[in-house]
């Protein structure tokens, strides 16, 4: 296993401080213990989850439903060789219907669920003073 260091893959308070490869999978909020439980997979899936931030492959709405299967079925639902995801957005912009697939060694399988924006929140802007951001960024949340 190598380590690098990067100044940043992100923007925001929800950043990931570790990308893993070549899964492709984010990560945040990590100190060395936490990173040490996720590589060799020893610590506990329903504290793995508090870190994980999603598969760069999918799309925000999608994540939060794969994220579900680490807190479900444990580390064994990272063992895929192919996903993917089809996503049905609202009109309105408030939810999302998400199909996810995948194939692995344990075979296939296939969940469909919704998911909400729980909230929005502020995102700073580089260069400008707090009270002067005027961007935010969606919250999700299984429904």
């Amino acid at each position: 296993m190598r380590i690098r260091r990067t100044s940043h893959l992100g923007g925001h308070r929800f950043a990931p401080t570790a990308l893993s490869l070549p899964d492709g999978r984010v990560w945040a909020f990590l100190d060395v213990e936490a990173l040490t439980g996720i590589v060799d997979r020893t610590l506990h899936p329903i504290d793995a989850r508090d870190h994980y931030r999603g598969h760069v492959g999918l799309s925000p709405w999608a994540q939060v439903v794969e994220a579900v299967g680490l807190s479900e079925l444990g580390w064994a639902a990272f063992d895929v060789d192919h996903l993917d995801a089809d996503v049905d957005v609202a009109p309105d912009g408030a939810s999302a219907t998400v199909t996810l697939r995948w194939d692995g060694a344990a075979g296939s399988g296939e969940r469909t669920a919704r998911v909400g924006v729980r909230r929005r929140y502020p995102v700073l802007q580089c260069g400008l003073p707090p009270e002067d951001a005027k961007k935010d960024a969606p919250e999700y949340e299984l429904l």
